[in-house]
């Protein structure tokens, strides 16, 4: 295989820090004003119920680790409600931007992105939603670093099946055991992408959490550059 060797990120947690929370009571009583502005009568904790219910029916039963899709959740909903599913997408994004408690790079990270690109191809690989993820790398100013970008919602299961590894290396010239993944999570992250075959390193930063996995790291970092700088170091 030719071409350049690809490393692959993980997003929340390794390239962006972000908190949300979308059980807090005034997201619910601002959707459900919204909803009621439109006719439709609910409250906001009926409508919290309704969303984490037709969340959890919105998992494939047959995969392991599942994935849901918000837009569907939302298109279900709507529609129950006489409104246009079409709103979908807008709905979603405006959950999203509603359970926001802070979101941001982390400070290093467009310092290492620029290292590796000057050497590598950069992919991502992450549990998200494809509806919000895109926009917030674009609000970040991160998307244009990235190709390809394989997210879970498309595929409805999550990290750590290594098939989503595989798709990522189905877009690319190169092979597993030239690849590179990093991500903050021991299970999702580390497990994941050497089931797949690649090589993982796992971001520790301080006061961070992970789920705990009986495969080990090639690699652990505290931060982003210093994976860039190892990575450039052993070229």
């Amino acid at each position: 295989m030719s071409g350049r060797p690809l490393v692959l990120f993980d997003v929340y947690g390794t390239l962006v820090d972000v908190h949300t929370d979308e059980h807090q009571p005034a997201l619910w009583q601002h959707l459900a004003q919204w909803l009621r502005y439109r006719g439709v009568a609910c409250t906001a904790e009926s409508l919290h119920k309704r969303y984490f219910v037709a969340m959890q029916a919105n998992l494939p039963a047959h995969e392991r680790y599942p994935e849901w899709q918000t837009e569907q959740v939302w298109a279900s909903l709507l529609a129950e409600f006489g409104l246009d599913p079409a709103e979908a997408v807008s709905m979603s994004q405006l959950l999203r931007v509603l359970s926001i408690k802070h979101l941001r790079l982390f400070p290093e990270t467009k310092q290492a992105l620029e290292l590796l690109r000057q050497h590598y191809q950069l992919g991502i690989v992450s549990d998200a939603q494809r509806v919000i993820v895109l926009a917030e790398l674009a609000e970040l100013g991160i998307g244009e670093y990235f190709a390809p970008i394989i997210i879970s919602s498309d595929y409805a299961y999550r990290k750590p099946d290594p098939r989503l590894f595989g798709h990522a290396l189905a877009h690319v010239p190169t092979s597993a055991t030239k690849t590179w993944y990093i991500g903050d999570n021991l299970l999702r992250d580390v497990q994941g992408a050497q089931l797949a075959g690649l090589h993982a390193a796992w971001v520790k930063r301080p006061q961070a959490t992970t789920e705990a996995s009986q495969h080990s790291p090639d690699l652990i970092v505290p931060d982003l550059l210093s994976f860039a700088r190892h990575l450039i170091e052993q070229r």
